[in-house]
């Protein structure tokens, strides 16, 4: 079985054209697009259903690696949604890892918590968050779900890794 990521990008790009003025008809496309493909998300907790993210799963079809970009670090907002998608991801299509903003050597402190070698939440927070990304609570409730997530699986079924 081949595993799914969701890899998480810092950035929003824009496109401009040479004048470094936005063009208009990008613009007109992109309205065009989200007239037919917006949809309601009706929750914010990761303890919400996850059927009104369901219109997701034909935007990523078969692929195995899904980026997700946010516009600023302090924002919850992108980071709740992020939760959320990663929820629908591992329960409803399979994913299996997710790859944060974080030093690969910070993660594997994340990794540690949340496939069980560690118990020390505060700490592998502490240890495995670069940027003070450890002061997001969305950060706090994510690998906590993927914690509780991966606690309830049962023995030998592949665990959810960061």
């Amino acid at each position: 079985m081949q595993t799914k990521f969701i890899l998480l990008l810092a950035g929003l790009i824009f496109s401009i054209s040479a004048q470094g003025q936005p063009d208009s008809e990008l613009f007109d496309e992109f309205e065009s697009w989200i007239e037919t493909s917006a949809f309601r998300i009706t929750g914010t907790s990761l303890d919400s259903p996850n059927n009104d993210l369901a219109p997701i799963e034909r935007m990523i079809g078969d692929a195995r690696i899904v980026g997700l970009s946010e516009s600023l670090h302090s924002a919850a907002e992108p980071v709740v949604f992020r939760n959320r998608l990663f929820k629908f991801m591992v329960e409803e299509l399979d994913f299996r890892a997710i790859i944060i903003e974080s030093g690969i050597t910070e993660s594997k402190a994340l990794n540690d918590y949340a496939i069980g070698i560690e118990d020390n939440f505060e700490t592998s927070l502490l240890n495995g968050l670069s940027n003070r990304f450890d002061l997001f609570q969305g950060n706090h409730s994510l690998l906590q779900w993927i914690r509780n997530h991966n606690d309830s699986l049962p023995v030998g079924e592949q665990k959810v890794q960061i």
